[in-house]
């Protein structure tokens, strides 16, 4: 008798396991990856987000957590590809399209950068993210006055936005070196355990 209420029990959990619909498991794995995931196991985290991608490859916010997870592996080919489906299933992904934007800049495919850069500043235009990207797209193509402009304008946003920091001090290292690393200083004095701002200043 104890053993048909054991195998009776066991066939219950297991038919309530299956239970659900597709869009409610991915979104239990999902929610299990992005956990793994602010919690620095990436392991974790790819392995959820996979499964949730096996249940709905064209889910834009999937596919926005395993960008981030290629950009951690540095496989910026995977990174591309997943972006390049968030946004497709989701127009209005602004954190994907100011990703998606900052590889092709990097890539120099600037013409794409601007298509994804004028989306998402009518989407957020107040957004300090889409302004470093402008900035960062100035940059790169040789204007160095409207880069840093852009840049000032996002740490009137956020003045604590560590991009914004590295990408101006970076910028004023060829032409004031010492403003460069007074920038970087006041930023570790006000960022204390920013360990990214920390090893600019000690490049």
């Amino acid at each position: 008798m104890q053993l048909i209420k054991l195998l009776i029990l066991f066939c219950i959990v297991v038919v309530l396991s299956g239970c659900g619909s597709p869009e409610e498991r991915a979104a239990a794995y999902l929610e299990d990856a992005q956990a793994s995931f602010d919690a620095g196991d990436y392991t974790a985290a790819n392995l959820e987000a996979l499964n949730a991608a096996q249940i709905e490859p064209k889910n834009a916010k999937v596919r926005y957590l395993l960008a981030l997870l290629a950009e951690q592996e540095g496989n910026g080919r995977a990174m591309l590809q997943h972006l390049e489906v968030a946004v497709a299933e989701d127009p209005e992904m602004v954190a994907a399209r100011v990703k998606l934007g900052t590889l092709y800049v990097y890539a120099q495919l600037y013409d794409l950068a601007i298509d994804q850069l004028r989306v998402a500043e009518k989407l957020a235009p107040g957004d300090p993210d889409v302004v470093v990207l402008s900035g960062l797209l100035w940059l790169q193509q040789g204007d160095l006055e409207l880069g840093l402009t852009k840049l000032n304008d996002a740490l009137a946003i956020d003045p604590t936005h560590v991009d914004a920091l590295g990408m101006k001090a970076m910028a004023l290292e060829a032409n004031d070196p010492d403003q460069a690393l007074d920038l970087l200083d006041d930023a570790i004095g006000r960022l204390t355990d920013d360990d990214e701002i920390r090893a600019l200043r000690n490049l």
